[in-house]
């Protein structure tokens, strides 16, 4: 049985008034050193006992998970981030992620808002699709957010490489189509829900920061891809477009944690996906947070 055919595993956690839903579209396991240069056998042995099997295991295979995350704000759906999608060299026609969004309660029609935290081709892949030989947005109610500073730099960029290669179609479309928001870094989507700027992966990428009833959490988008760098913030990646400010970026993003108690989602996390930052003597320790609605849907 493939990824795709899977049930669905159904994951909710709830910060504070908010709701928070993981979706996967897919995963895939690779030697983390060959992502992660620097993870080499010294590092992964430093950190083994803070991560899960799933998410290195003994060998050095690391899991890479393509998902995307709903939040439920005053009566508002945001989905951020939409994977894949089926058209990229990379992607599956079959892909599982509209079926899945819509068995978690969120079919298309339902989402209010998309919110890319940048424009790789793994966070934009179903901003579109064809139907009967014609583009249009796949969620036909919503809003699509683009950072505006991500917009600026790669407008003009070379769109031929395999991480820009679904702009022209799920970006630079939904844009023409007067369907996006040009945001700033710090945009508010509501009360609650807002922008987070986390440069360096990509020029203007963001996170996304829940704050409500007194409590915090983050999902992450491309800040950090895997816990390791959660533990060791310069572990850098071989997408990083920038890696000294996306260290930068991560240092900051795990300040907060440790100091407001925040639950980070890891957009590419295996399980587990959503966990805090405690100090551990001279170091960090990650503490999984238990959905709070957990099962198949």
């Amino acid at each position: 049985m493939s990824f795709a055919d899977l049930p669905l595993p159904l994951r909710r956690w709830c910060v504070g008034e908010v709701t928070v839903t993981r979706i996967d579209e897919a995963e895939h396991r690779l030697p983390i050193d060959q992502f992660i240069p620097a993870a080499d056998a010294d590092v992964r042995r430093r950190h083994a006992g803070r991560l899960s099997a799933a998410q290195l295991d003994d060998a050095g295979t690391m899991t890479l998970v393509i998902g995307a995350f709903v939040i439920e704000s005053r009566g508002r759906r945001i989905l951020v981030d939409t994977c894949v999608g089926p058209e990229h060299q990379h992607g599956d026609p079959a892909s599982p992620f509209l079926r899945r969004l819509a068995e978690a309660g969120f079919p298309p029609e339902s989402i209010d808002v998309v919110v890319c935290t940048h424009v790789h081709f793994d966070h934009v892949g179903w901003n579109t699709r064809l139907v009967d030989g014609e583009r249009v947005p796949t969620f036909p109610r919503a809003q699509y957010v683009f950072g505006e500073q991500e917009w600026n730099a790669v407008r003009d960029a070379d769109l031929s490489t395999s991480l820009l290669a679904s702009v022209e179609r799920d970006v630079t479309w939904v844009i023409g189509a007067g369907r996006a928001t040009l945001a700033a870094a710090d945009h508010r989507l509501t009360d609650e829900v807002s922008l987070l700027p986390t440069f360096g992966h990509s020029p203007g990428h963001v996170s996304v920061l829940i704050r409500s009833a007194g409590q915090q959490a983050v999902i992450t988008g491309d800040a950090a891809h895997h816990p390791l760098q959660l533990l060791q913030a310069e572990l850098a990646t071989v997408a990083d477009g920038d890696a000294a400010q996306a260290v930068t970026s991560r240092l900051a993003l795990i300040d907060r944690a440790v100091d407001t108690g925040a639950i980070l989602f890891g957009t590419h996390f295996a399980e587990p996906s959503a966990v805090r930052i405690r100090a551990d003597g001279d170091g960090l320790a990650l503490e999984p947070v238990e959905p709070t609605v957990a099962g198949h849907a």
